[in-house]
């Protein structure tokens, strides 16, 4: 018995050609039409060539939506908000200071499969001052708490208080007092009303006119807080 084979026609069948760049299935994947190479090069995701950031030169933080610390998540933010397209996740790999040449993995959907499709870009740090060094370097406060009583409880409030206040605002100074007790003078009234009301403490609160701005008095609180 005899079978008749055409081999133009069983090539046809099997090749595929990307219309693009001419490679075959049997050198590269496929997805659709073209090989996964010029697919992936009509994938429109918009990445500028670079991103730039403020930092500030004291404190080291970054400016996303607020001034939080300098991280690969605040720097994702920070790039999230300049890249265009449709995409299905990404993963970014930074310079260790946050300043150079960074680059993004994205993942993009493709028939029923994944592609990656990855992009550099430049990462510019722009050393400015934020708004909570500005107001410590020019010893602004809006808030003053007042710490009297037994040596050895004041110094575990004080810890205590700075360890917090820290992390939600900034101390312009601290002072010893010279019979004993020290002032902690806070750049957010807000945040030392939160957290007197949060640990529970007992203080007597008095408010001193500071000056008038637009027409409304601005007024300084002082906690005083006696620890027995």
């Amino acid at each position: 018995m005899r079978i008749n084979i055409n081999l133009t026609s069983l090539l046809t069948t099997v090749l595929k050609i990307c219309p693009r760049c001419g490679a075959t299935n049997d050198k590269k994947k496929f997805i659709g039409a073209f090989c996964e190479d010029c697919f992936a090069e009509r994938v429109k995701i918009e990445v500028p060539r670079a991103i730039t950031y403020q930092i500030c030169k004291t404190c080291g933080r970054t400016r996303t939506a607020k001034w939080e610390h300098l991280s690969n998540r605040a720097l994702e933010k920070l790039a999230l908000r300049e890249i265009k397209g449709k995409f299905n996740n990404v993963r970014f790999i930074f310079p260790d200071s946050g300043d150079g040449t960074a680059s993004a993995v994205f993942l993009v959907q493709a028939g029923d499969s994944f592609i990656e499709i990855p992009k550099q870009f430049e990462l510019v740090q722009k050393k400015t001052q934020c708004e909570d060094c500005s107001r410590t370097s020019s010893g602004y406060f809006e808030a003053i708490i007042q710490l009297r009583g037994d040596e050895r409880k004041v110094a575990k409030m004080r810890d205590t208080l700075v360890r917090s206040l820290q992390r939600k605002t900034f101390i312009s100074r601290i002072e010893e007092q010279k019979h004993g007790g020290v002032d902690l003078y806070v750049g957010s009234n807000k945040e030392v009303f939160a957290l007197v009301e949060e640990l529970g403490l007992r203080a007597e609160i008095t408010y001193t006119l500071h000056g008038v701005k637009n027409g409304s008095r601005i007024y300084r609180t002082t906690y005083c807080i006696r620890l027995i």
